[in-house]
């Protein structure tokens, strides 16, 4: 009898050690986030019928890697289906208004640069467009489908390609390697930045013989030294183009440089200026019935950060200046035009929510998000219909459409894989500083955390006061690969003063979202 207790006590040990060794495997692993599909930012269809949204197969060999366009129905019924499949990935794509035929940038053989291809829906392959030595970006299509424009980075003064291409050949021909600045910037995150311009193109797409015109030839703005492009937008006739630009780049060493909006006809000529206010505009689109200009910018200053605010001009007089929701007092991610309304995506409180903006009044209507995860990259349709992208710290994003009040899933990529593991979701705490300032963070627990049991305590800090930890996913800090190894992992919001004033006591109280305190 004793020789049986025993036999089963050690089976029963046996088993807990498999059942705790299975839920610490079912933990996110660097292997497994690595080989997550990364689903891009969606474009839905005129019509709201389809949405269409790039994927990466991703692979430790980059050689192995793949991204494709996949398209699927916005009712989410039918299963998406990839419709292109080349070793070059496709960028910036978007729908002719047809409906019939979507746009994309990218780097396909024999292609020095990225070019324009569209593809139609209808069958066939996908047509090169463009053929210009410098390569295309930001591609956007005017309203009546007849008139391209996009922006490609040349060197000052060389206004056409062949000029561009003769320029290139002379560097490649000099021997040295070095790099002289005689301005601030030299470098941006990776890249070094050299001579070349941001311009403007259109390109007549009724004319199949038409070539790429560069819109600042006239354009007294590039021979700045600080000159630096922005965005653009058509104009409600299409037959001009707005554009925000900076005149002192070079002076971001020592303050923020202020960007205007300026206006250029389709075919080129000199630009006008439309703005001198001081405020520092970043993007302008127009409302969908073409009567106001809608524009996101900040007021400059001795700052270290800026909230983007959202303000509305008459058109084409650019005259009764509003700003809309002037009590929004959240970073705006991005916006579209949908009807009388605007639908953005803002940042609030660790979470990205999607909100209407009334046009006419300004008035803000919540539309999607909670406290929990983040809603962004909207696209609507013409009747209302959206899609958007929602991710949170334990699942990358994902493609979803919203469709009479609904939220759909589309793309759902990894749910069978993550689906398998123990990814707690984050909790919420606030902190309060010796100024009375609250904090927020986040505390996220191990797989298979024991509530039993003490655990150590991780804490991350992000580059500067100003940032912000979101319920996001991370490829580059991800808490969730931090705590794997059985850590509880905060991710604080701190104020500089707060973390350098005083070091923290040995026990420290955080205090909960509910109020009660919480002690580690």
């Amino acid at each position: 009898m004793k020789k049986l207790l025993l036999f089963i006590i050690g089976i029963f040990f046996l088993l807990a050690n498999s059942l705790g060794q299975n839920h610490v495997s079912k933990a996110l692993t660097h292997e497994i986030m690595i080989k997550l599909k990364k689903v891009g930012t969606p474009a839905i269809s005129p019509d709201g019928q389809f949405v269409v949204y790039s994927q990466v197969e991703t692979s430790y060999n980059l050689d192995e890697q793949t991204s494709d366009l996949w398209l699927a129905p916005s009712d989410g019924k039918i299963v998406p289906r990839k419709i292109t499949s080349t070793k070059g990935a496709e960028d910036n794509y978007f729908w002719h208004p047809s409906g019939d035929k979507i746009f994309f940038t990218a780097k396909r053989d024999g292609d020095e640069a990225a070019q324009l291809y569209s593809l139609s829906l209808n069958g066939g392959e996908a047509q090169r467009i463009t053929s210009i030595s410098t390569g295309v970006s930001a591609a956007k299509l005017s309203s009546d489908g007849q008139t391209l424009a996009f922006i490609s980075r040349v060197y000052p003064l060389a206004f056409t390609d062949s000029l561009s291409k003769k320029m290139a050949e002379d560097k490649k021909k000099i021997k040295t390697k070095a790099r002289v600045y005689t301005s601030f910037p030299i470098r941006y995150w990776d890249s070094w930045l050299d001579e070349k311009q941001g311009h403007i193109f259109t390109m007549d797409l009724s004319n199949m013989g038409s070539q790429p015109i560069n819109l600042f030839l006239e354009v007294s703005l590039v021979k700045s030294q600080g000159f630096n492009l922005g965005s653009f937008s058509f104009t409600p006739d299409n037959k001009s183009i707005i554009f925000s630009a900076t005149t002192d780049y070079n002076t971001t060493a020592y303050q923020s440089s202020t960007s205007n909006l300026f206006q250029v006809n389709i075919q080129g000529g000199k630009e006008t200026q439309l703005t001198s206010d001081g405020i520092d505009y970043a993007s302008a689109e127009f409302s969908s019935d073409g009567r106001f200009l809608i524009a996101t910018g900040s007021e400059n200053g001795n700052k270290l950060y800026f909230i983007n605010r959202l303000f509305r001009y008459s058109w084409p007089s650019m005259s009764a200046k509003t700003e809309l929701a002037s009590k929004l007092d959240r970073p705006m991610n991005d916006f579209k035009m949908v009807g009388s309304d605007i639908l953005a995506s803002i940042e609030d409180q660790g979470v990205d929510r999607i909100i209407k903006i009334s046009i006419a009044s300004g008035e803000i209507i919540p539309v999607l998000g909670g406290q929990m995860g983040s809603f962004m990259a909207v696209s609507p349709a013409i009747g209302g219909n959206f899609a958007f992208t929602y991710q949170h710290l334990g699942a990358p994003p994902e493609v979803f459409s919203f469709i009479g009040g609904q939220q759909i899933p589309i793309s759902k990529s990894n749910d069978k894989v993550l689906s398998a593991l123990d990814i707690p979701r984050p909790e919420v705490i606030w902190t309060v500083t010796s100024r009375g300032k609250k904090v927020r963070s986040f505390v996220l627990k191990p797989a298979g955390f024991d509530a039993s049991k003490k655990y150590p305590l991780f804490v991350m800090l992000h580059g500067g006061p100003a940032s912000s930890f979101k319920d996001i996913f991370g490829y580059r800090w991800n808490a969730h690969i931090y705590g794997a190894p059985g850590y509880v992992v905060v991710m604080t919001d701190y104020t500089v003063r707060w973390v350098m004033a005083k070091s923290l006591p040995k026990t420290f109280n955080l205090i909960h979202s509910r109020g009660q305190p919480k002690k580690f």
